[in-house]
């Protein structure tokens, strides 16, 4: 793990914390975010096989002169 996948895991616990003290309607926002998730994830597999085939399809060299250093404004 990360420090920022650490940093995410425990604001999200504390937000889980206040939700729940909140009371009512305190897994109202979880299960809008689970839904929300359940809708996007096929565009995000989908999104992860394409970076994958693009990185071995794509020579490393071109990616460095559209993004690198000498990119200038470009990048």
């Amino acid at each position: 793990m990360t420090e920022t996948s650490i940093f995410l895991f425990f604001i999200i616990m504390i937000l889980f914390f206040l939700a729940h003290r909140r009371g009512e309607d305190k897994y109202k926002g979880f299960s809008k975010g689970a839904k929300m998730l359940w809708e996007q994830l096929p565009l995000l597999i989908l999104a992860f096989f394409a970076a994958g085939f693009l990185q071995t399809a794509v020579p490393s060299e071109i990616i460095q002169n559209f993004l690198g250093e000498e990119a200038g404004f470009r990048a």
